[in-house]
């Protein structure tokens, strides 16, 4: 299993971002103005609203939007839609509402390309905090930069190797939504597995203005808990929130074998039904919904090999009723 950012996910990481902002080092040899994508907003036509510290974004980096394609439609209900004549970036479209991007670099080097879910996080000054991402013991994957659409950027890795955008959306992130207005097929929540729970603690909370709640088992946004294995019950689990919002997790990685990555989970209307739908489409299930505390989240890989987390919502009632 590979939930990392080691040298190839790195490139990666670098050579997706590049296709998105059109450069064209990795994806064509044409001119840039020939292979730049269109990407689209983050909150189209909505009053901006600024939420630093919120995640509002997932790009998908893979060599082959065919190998997901189908995967994501009849796992998630999602569609994805070229946003132009080139293929390179495709929106992800569920009920009607784009959510999420796939970019694919089609001249990678198969053996060399590790697919994976980037995470975006919102954020008052790209510049200033990528400088200080590297003054905190980070490193930069991509300067600072504009797209069309999207905004200023940038991509950081921390000091464990976990790669970040870092977003300042030049339309907002859109209007918060609460936990019980989200629905099957939506981004529910996002934690971070790292190798060092303590240096990573220190680094998100002085780098994106965190509050850190410290609990002594896992759950999420409001009751919007992810996976749990056995494995990790004695671990502690980290709330991070800002201006009164939780906004993400963070926990020790629990398996010796994986490296640290920011882990986003997509709500489903039952995880059991989910991780079959994952087995009959080519993916893989990792940590199964039968070894989860409430039996009520699972995390799995698509036919790509990018991972991401399943949670039953709303949540099952665990036992004296409580969700």
């Amino acid at each position: 299993m590979h939930l990392n950012l080691n040298s190839s996910s790195r490139r990666t990481v670098r050579t997706g971002m590049l296709c998105i902002a059109g450069l064209g080092l990795a994806c064509s040899s044409g001119s840039q103005a020939e292979v730049r994508p269109l990407v689209p907003a983050v909150a189209p036509g909505e009053s901006p609203v600024y939420r630093p510290g919120s995640f509002v974004w997932f790009d998908l980096l893979v060599d082959d939007a065919d190998a997901v394609r189908s995967f994501y439609g009849e796992l998630f209900g999602w569609n994805l839609e070229a946003t132009d004549g080139s293929g390179r970036y495709l929106s992800i479209l569920h009920d009607g509402r784009v959510i999420g991007g796939v970019s694919v670099a089609e001249e990678a080097d198969t053996a060399d390309h590790r697919a994976l879910w980037l995470s975006s996080v919102s954020v008052t000054d790209v510049d200033g905090i990528t400088s200080a991402a590297v003054a905190a013991g980070g490193s930069v994957i991509l300067e600072p930069g504009e797209l069309p659409d999207r905004g200023r950027y940038s991509v950081i890795a921390d000091p464990q190797g976990t790669a970040l955008v870092l977003l300042r959306s030049s339309t907002g992130d859109g209007a918060r939504r609460s936990p019980e207005a989200r629905q099957p097929g939506e981004w529910l929540w996002i934690e971070l597995w790292t190798s060092d729970l303590g240096a990573a603690r220190e680094f998100y909370s002085e780098l994106l203005d965190y509050g850190v709640e410290v609990r002594e088992s896992r759950s999420a946004e409001e009751d919007a808990s992810a996976a749990s294995s056995d494995g990790d019950s004695g671990s502690a689990y980290l709330i991070l929130s800002r201006d009164g919002e939780k906004k993400a997790g963070m926990m020790q990685l629990p398996f010796d074998e994986a490296n640290p990555h920011w882990l986003p989970f997509v709500a489903v209307k039952d995880v059991h039904a989910s991780v079959k739908i994952v087995e009959q489409l080519g993916g893989r299930v990792i940590v199964s919904p039968d070894v989860v505390g409430r039996h009520d989240a699972a995390i799995v890989v698509d036919p790509a090999g990018a991972v991401l987390g399943l949670q039953q919502w709303p949540r099952p009632s665990a036992p004296g009723g409580d969700r």
